[in-house]
């Protein structure tokens, strides 16, 4: 039987900038409404751009708050759109008010009459901003549009201020012109998205096909940013929330690992500094984050329960495989997973005879199919009487990991902490609390070697670890996503994310911060 964690599975979509779900629903056909609403600084402007630069055809975006050259300078990823695809009008080269439009209609008899409703259309239009008769105009019925607005409260506010309401002169309030605003753009090819300033609902969302919000949230202390979809007409929602970032001035929303995924191969990326000290993690954004992982230390990662061994088996796996292709010795106490699988782990990157001389396994649970191969890396178990008459041969394991350091190789140990409780079932010798520090400083004055354990939060070992400890890293399943969140040092976010095997990156995963 081979493990889960070792079944492929394909990844869906990773590292797309925008949700798999307002993808699909820029691929509607038009006409479709979009309502983005969230406070101020969550990331709506920028979400906006982003739909507008996904979109399949011709786009316009309509600025209440920034110039063209301002928008530039704040996107400068977006001077390849402006010169082509993306036409920006700016409502302050437009100036008037809801009050100049009475007077106009006023002048032109322009009124809704009972019983004429092309009268009654050209009055809605003209009610409008100018900034989006603007925009209607230049629109080409043959041609698939995306019209964003950013933001609709700042364009209102120019708009509706001063109003004079005097006897006999009505004017249209806000929810009129909602109406009249989606009444004239969805007579076309057209997705019309519109940002609101703030979370507040109102009668554009009963009004809209779909509705995003996005938020900035405190999780232990740090800042993250999400993004909800409570509503989204026509297309499938998978996930309703997504964490994304802002790095960069650009929307790059993380994916959720499908429910079957599970990491399936053993790559190393090639050290971008060999010489540099320290052992290679295999991801740049993993050493950029926390750091390379020190030659003799102790990396903790604390576990919630809900994470998956798979993310366990990319991170470790990662740097095992770069420890053996440099010639170092890796002795493994796994987590909750027969020698079979840590052995086809390895198998997948290196030839049996590499295994044999530098990967080593010591468990409590016995091969599911022994072979020889397997005995050439497991470390055998012996004992001689009582009850428990089993017990590690402590002295064979110090030689062998202290062997390849001696040697000026790296060498690699990596527990977890239920192995050990496993172990305490059969050793006469049990793994305490109190005691493992002691073991693993016995380990690292031997030599130089660095040691990676895992363990659930709420395992006893996990408090008395993190006081010498190099590195303590959590690890949270949220929302479908594998987060990282250094303790020790304190970082922010990260999410993990597996690589695709086609992406040619060489190197396995990588980190996005929430941000």
């Amino acid at each position: 039987m081979i493990p889960e964690w070792m079944t492929p599975s394909p990844l869906r979509s990773p590292g797309n900038a925008l949700p798999q779900e307002l993808r699909d629903f820029l691929h509607l056909p038009g006409p479709q409404t979009l309502l983005i609403r969230g406070p101020p600084g969550s990331g709506k402007s920028t979400l906006s751009l982003g739909l507008a630069a996904s979109f399949p055809g011709a786009r316009l975006f309509i600025s209440s708050r920034v110039s063209r050259p301002k928008l530039l300078l704040q996107y400068p990823w977006i001077g390849a759109l402006l010169e082509k695809t993306l036409d920006v009008i700016d409502s302050t080269s437009y100036p008037g008010s809801i009050q100049h439009a009475l007077e106009a209609l006023t002048a032109s008899r322009a009124v809704v009459t009972p019983g004429r409703q092309e009268e009654g259309e050209l009055a809605g239009f003209l009610w409008l901003p100018p900034a989006l008769q603007e925009a209607w105009s230049r629109l080409d019925p043959k041609v698939p549009t995306v019209v964003v607005v950013d933001s609709w409260d700042a364009l209102l506010q120019q708009y509706l201020n001063p109003v004079s309401r005097e006897e006999g002169n009505a004017v249209p309030d806000r929810p009129d012109l909602e109406r009249m605003l989606l009444n004239l753009m969805t007579r076309g090819r057209v997705h019309l998205v519109i940002v609101q300033e703030t979370d507040q609902q109102g009668p554009l969302d009963y009004l809209v096909d779909g509705i995003v919000t996005t938020s900035r949230e405190d999780f232990d202390g740090r800042l993250e940013r999400w993004l909800r979809l409570p509503k989204l007409r026509g297309v499938p929602v998978l996930d309703d929330r997504y964490p994304f970032t802002l790095a960069g001035a650009r929307f790059e929303a993380t994916e959720p690992y499908p429910a079957t995924f599970r990491f399936e191969r053993v790559v190393w990326s090639n050290d971008p500094e060999p010489s540099a000290e320290g052992l290679w993690p295999g991801s740049r954004a993993f050493a950029d984050t926390f750091g390379r992982l020190p030659a003799s230390g102790i990396t903790l990662l604390e576990l919630d329960r809900a994470v998956p061994s798979s993310a366990i088996s990319l991170l470790f796996g990662s740097v095992m495989a770069h420890v053996i292709s440099r010639d170092g010795n890796v002795l493994v106490l796994p987590s909750n997973a027969l020698p079979d699988a840590i052995y086809q782990l390895g198998r997948q990157a290196f030839p049996h005879e590499t295994l044999a001389r530098h990967l080593r396994v010591l468990t409590a649970s016995p091969p599911l199919r022994p072979t020889p191969e397997l005995d050439a890396v497991l470390v055998p178990l012996e004992g001689a009487t009582g009850t428990n008459p089993l017990a590690p041969r402590y002295p064979s394991n110090l030689q062998f990991i202290h062997q390849s350091a001696v040697e000026g190789h790296p060498s690699l140990v990596i527990v977890s902490t239920v192995c050990l409780r496993e172990l305490n079932q059969v050793t006469p010798r049990p793994y305490l609390p109190e005691s493992l520090p002691v073991i693993l400083e016995t380990y690292l004055r031997a030599g130089a070697s660095h040691v990676i354990v895992d363990g659930p939060r709420d395992d006893p070992f996990i408090p008395i670890l993190a006081r010498t400890a190099s590195s303590v890293i959590r690890l949270a399943n949220r929302n479908g996503r594998v987060f990282l969140y250094g303790e020790v040092p304190r970082t922010r976010g990260q999410v993990l994310r597996p690589n695709d095997r086609d992406e040619g990156s060489g190197e396995p995963y990588d980190l996005t911060p929430v941000l």
